[in-house]
């Protein structure tokens, strides 16, 4: 009886307020930022604080940020993002985890609507948004700043709901979608590298919807974006090799490269799956 009665308050509920319960909810959750809003010192320092780039952002610094490797790290989205907030908060961590929190609440709601268009009944929908939104395991992306994970998975469900789209259209205007996808799975992989798992997702977009597959145009967008996800995969693992950290020299054949690669990948789509 109870069961029912949220469902139906939830299922006549307007999106307003579905959004507003999914804010609160991930305030309340992380509510202790307030209290304890310090930088970690184990990789927020010279990702954020004492990275030139950031603390003096300009033009020059945006170009520097898409052409060199910081320790090892080519994430230039996640840099102009540290830079704009910098630039405005100063060394402020509260303003860092504070858009962090808001950052995560705002992927919550994506995660809801793009339930929602899947055609999940919306209490099952908000559901499954509030558990991600409040899960444990989320923790790390709010207390630890410079892990921008968060951003990734918004261009991720940005781009999945713009992929949706794309396979409801029969005109002209689909592909103007499928070029927003695009645009998205470069942001979410500029970001961190995690974002390389997008066709794993639009796997699971087909698979959901019904869709074949193995039918022409399925496979014609796997290939497209597999394409990109290699190519962005090697690419990673050079500029990974040359930007040795604190003088570790890497010198790893391609046979080294491809096992490596093929193990991050397995073990992000392992994170990806189960929500880690």
């Amino acid at each position: 009886m109870i069961y029912y009665a949220i469902k139906n308050k939830i299922d006549s509920a307007s999106d307003l307020s579905i959004f507003t319960i999914i804010i609160i909810s991930t305030l309340l959750c992380y509510v202790n930022i307030f209290f304890g809003h310090e930088f970690l010192t184990y990789d927020d320092n010279w990702y954020i604080y004492e990275n030139q780039n950031v603390i003096n952002f300009s033009w020059k610094s945006v170009l520097n940020m898409f052409t060199t490797v910081e320790r090892g790290q080519y994430s230039p989205i996640a840099g102009i993002y540290h830079g704009i907030l910098y630039s405005i908060f100063g060394k402020s961590a509260l303003a860092f985890k504070l858009f962090a929190v808001l950052n995560h609440a705002l992927n919550s709601w994506l995660l809801f609507i793009f339930l929602k268009k899947l055609r999940i009944q919306k209490h099952i929908a908000l559901g499954v948004a509030i558990i991600f939104a409040i899960h444990p395991v989320q923790v790390e992306t709010i207390g630890w700043v410079s892990v921008i994970y968060r951003i990734t998975v918004s261009f991720s469900l940005l781009g999945a709901l713009f992929y949706l789209k794309y396979l409801r259209l029969k005109d002209v205007k689909k592909y103007y979608y499928f070029g927003l996808v695009i645009l998205c799975y470069i942001l979410a992989f500029l970001t961190k590298e995690i974002g390389v798992l997008f066709p794993v997702l639009i796997v699971l977009i087909n698979d959901f919807s019904k869709k074949n597959i193995f039918s022409r145009t399925v496979i014609f967008d796997l290939v497209i974006f597999g394409i990109m996800a290699v190519l962005y995969g090697f690419t990673y693992l050079q500029i990974a090799t040359e930007g040795n950290v604190e003088g570790v020299i890497r010198q790893e054949t391609i046979l080294d490269k491809i096992y490596l690669f093929s193990l991050t990948l397995i073990d992000y789509i392992q994170n990806f799956l189960y929500l880690k």
